[in-house]
């Protein structure tokens, strides 16, 4: 209740979820971590000349053609073929290596030269929200367990012919594909959590918090209270606020909070005028914004702003063989 005083709300505002459709919460949070992949290496590597590539943030390795070693820095090491695809939502290191020898491409390429490699960054907006899913070691996605009936066997054999054909925009195209393949691969592991999983992943599995949880990260520009967060689920409000403390380990409010910062640091970076993020994240005015934000970040937006580098690329090829 405190989190609003002074931000221009009208208390008596109708609940926006009334007469809605609410998505499930694995819907709502897909929407809200803006998941996207940006391939930063393609890699041809000779066998006879082992290349080693180092990244350290949320990545994926995708084999086009031959075979590698991926290298984590707390996990043994894992070994891919062509059509294999490693994701680790967790900021680890990682080390790829080529092996000695090529092998074909299980979509119809000649016998390459090179041991081709498609790497690159994870980018969310505050997937650390889920610490229990990026405490989860690296999966492996083998080319011959896809199946054709799956996204993955869909749309993994279609970016070979991206990289390989003449036309402009491949890898924009390549970068939507595998956005679409981890986006499935973060749905599937949101339906098959463990029962032990606790915090944000715990509410998935909870049928009184998880379409409230939805509904905050549906509209987190709304006016919640404890009360309209409680009435979502038609909810009592010390009941509510107990059970939601039980099942994510936090209070409403701050779990509100946290959602709102996610988007106005987002929004910061992206150059957004503060009446605007304010107004797109529920606070009334710039002050209400700016306090908020120094609050949780130690400084306010235009300091944060100031602070940030220059924009640099996240493109980084390698050279491409030459005929």
């Amino acid at each position: 209740m405190q989190e609003f005083a002074g931000q221009g709300f009208d208390r008596a505002a109708p609940n926006p979820i009334d007469n809605q459709v609410i998505p499930d919460l694995t819907a709502s949070l897909i929407n809200h971590l803006k998941m996207r992949c940006l391939v930063t290496h393609v890699s041809d590597l000779q066998p006879a000349a082992p290349l080693t590539l180092t990244l350290a943030a949320p990545m994926f390795h995708y084999v086009v053609s031959g075979r590698c070693q991926v290298e984590l820095s707390d996990q043994s090491p894992a070994v891919l073929s062509a059509g294999d695809l490693i994701v680790d939502f967790r900021n680890v290191r990682q080390v790829l290596r080529s092996f000695g020898e090529s092998a074909e491409s299980p979509f119809g390429e000649p016998q390459p030269r090179y041991n081709r490699i498609l790497s690159g960054r994870i980018h969310s907006s505050g997937i650390e929200i889920l610490p229990g899913l990026c405490n989860v070691p690296h999966s492996i996605f083998r080319a011959a367990e896809w199946g054709d009936d799956g996204l993955l066997g869909r749309i993994l054999p279609l970016i070979t012919p991206e990289l390989i054909g003449d036309r402009q925009g491949g890898i924009a195209v390549v970068n939507l594909m595998l956005t679409l393949v981890i986006v499935e691969i973060l749905r599937e592991q949101l339906t098959t959590l463990r029962a032990d999983s606790t915090g944000w992943l715990k509410a998935f599995q909870d049928e009184a918090i998880s379409p409230i949880l939805a509904a905050m990260l549906r509209q987190p520009e709304y006016p919640w209270s404890v009360e309209r967060l409680a009435a979502v689920n038609c909810m009592a409000r010390s009941t509510f606020a107990r059970r939601f403390r039980e099942v994510v380990g936090e209070a409403p409010m701050d779990v509100l909070t946290t959602i709102r910062m996610q988007i106005a640091i987002d929004l910061v970076k992206a150059g957004a005028n503060l009446k605007d993020i304010a107004r797109r994240v529920g606070y009334g005015s710039i002050q209400s914004l700016t306090s908020a934000f120094r609050r949780r970040f130690g400084v306010s937006p235009a300091q944060f702003r100031s602070n940030l580098r220059g924009p640099t690329s996240d493109l980084l090829f390698s050279s491409w063989p030459q005929d």
